[in-house]
């Protein structure tokens, strides 16, 4: 009997023992078995289990292919004949240690993305940038990415209602620069109000590479942008992709302008585009509006470009070989409808004009163009053809000097 009562104080000590032990580290224990979050609702995301991080993984590719024909003294003839993967995108990003802090990253793989022809090296490195947004209506950026131009530009390519922009913004964008960007929400009522700003280097992405005079400049680059939206936000944000995918139930309005100076610039775009061989100060004006409504859209920009400060806009170099700036001004006007099956047809005009001093180097352009989409999951994955009707014109006499066809058919698929 004494025996018994031994053993069973034994076992009731250590299973006593046993409680406390599994008391003291059953925290670490279920702390160590935590697994991380996952979402798949706009690409693959992951969070920490400690949520100190999250990543959200994305790609896209569109592969197109195109065919051009040529008016040669009234006599059409095929003058080009385009296969190729036109884009191919890998996107990162996500929040670190706080979801205030956040990131952005985006790599292009393509030749045809990387502008490889202009800065002689392949660009791939698109987006680097780096956020802190310490409330929903204030967001501080610092890093590479998009500046605040013209609506087109800011919108993806991966989100357009043609194949590719317009040949306004293919003109005249101010595109990706390296600084400092903020954005502020601020409404009234029912009033909205977006007001973004930057200051960046004015060279363009990844500039300094291969060109040491960049180090040596001191020009920087002002941009700013102000959007009123007097009818309320967009549903989604659906003010940033193009085509009413969102099919707005109530009219919704989006009018902007914008201004970009870039101080000392030396390439013939200002960001984008072949070297200059004297820097030149300029000036970007930007105006745009868009209406969106049950399956409606309409869109328009304006965009003039000048140099400013007594230049010329011709530069020369020792030899007398010759690069400028493209003085001038565009206008794109592009409207659709999204049936309820998710097809789209939509038409857009186009044009772009010389002025100044480039007015005897360059044509008036005009493009006229008309699109059929299809839209299997939204942007993500749609098929899109589209036929465009290019005339050139003598910026004097508006005689007719040239024009093509060019037809396109596009697959765009990512997550």
């Amino acid at each position: 009997m004494a025996l018994q009562s031994v053993s069973f104080r034994t076992a009731l000590i250590r299973m006593t023992f046993c409680v406390v032990l599994l008391s003291v580290f059953s925290p670490a224990f279920s702390q160590t078995e935590q697994k991380p979050q996952f979402q798949f609702k706009n690409g693959v995301g992951v969070t920490a289990p400690d949520s100190m991080f999250s990543i959200n993984v994305r790609f896209r590719m569109q592969n197109r292919m195109g065919f051009t024909m040529t008016d040669e003294d009234t006599t059409w003839s095929p003058s080009a004949i385009e296969f190729r993967t036109r884009r191919t995108r890998l996107r990162l990003d996500g929040w670190i240690f706080n979801p205030k802090w956040q990131y952005a990253l985006q790599l292009s793989f393509s030749r045809g993305d990387q502008d490889w022809d202009n800065a002689g090296v392949p660009n791939v490195l698109r987006d680097a940038m780096m956020f802190y947004e310490p409330n929903k209506n204030l967001r501080i950026g610092f890093g590479q990415g998009k500046l605040p131009g013209n609506r087109q530009r800011v919108v993806s390519s991966g989100e357009q209602q043609f194949a590719d922009r317009s040949i306004v913004n293919a003109t005249f964008t101010v595109d990706r620069d390296f600084g400092l960007q903020m954005h502020y929400h601020l409404k009234t009522g029912p009033l909205h109000y977006f007001i973004r700003g930057a200051l960046s280097s004015g060279e363009g992405r990844n500039e300094g590479v291969n060109k040491s005079e960049v180090s040596q400049n001191t020009g920087m680059c002002y941009t700013g942008r102000f959007e009123f939206l007097p009818l309320g936000l967009f549903d989604g944000k659906s003010d940033y992709y193009e085509s009413d995918l969102a099919r707005e139930p109530k009219p919704k309005i989006s009018l902007a302008g914008g201004m970009s100076l870039n101080d000392d610039a030396i390439r013939t775009g200002g960001q984008l585009g072949k070297s200059l061989y004297t820097s030149r100060d300029i000036s970007t004006y930007i105006f745009d509006g868009l209406f969106k409504w049950k399956g409606i859209s309409f869109y328009t920009e304006f965009m003039k470009r000048i140099v400013t400060g007594g230049g010329s806009s011709i530069t020369l170099s020792d030899d007398g070989a010759r690069e400028y700036v493209y003085d001038g001004e565009g206008l794109l006007v592009q409207s659709g409808y999204l049936f309820k099956n998710n097809f789209e047809i939509a038409g857009r005009y186009a044009h772009t004009r010389p002025v100044g001093e480039t007015i005897d180097l360059k044509d008036v352009v005009q493009d006229y163009t008309i699109c059929f989409s299809k839209f299997i999951r939204n942007h993500r994955f749609k098929c899109q053809f589209d036929a465009t009707l290019q005339r050139h014109l003598d910026p004097g006499s508006a005689e007719l000097t040239g024009q093509n066809v060019q037809f396109r058919f596009q697959i765009e698929m990512g997550i």
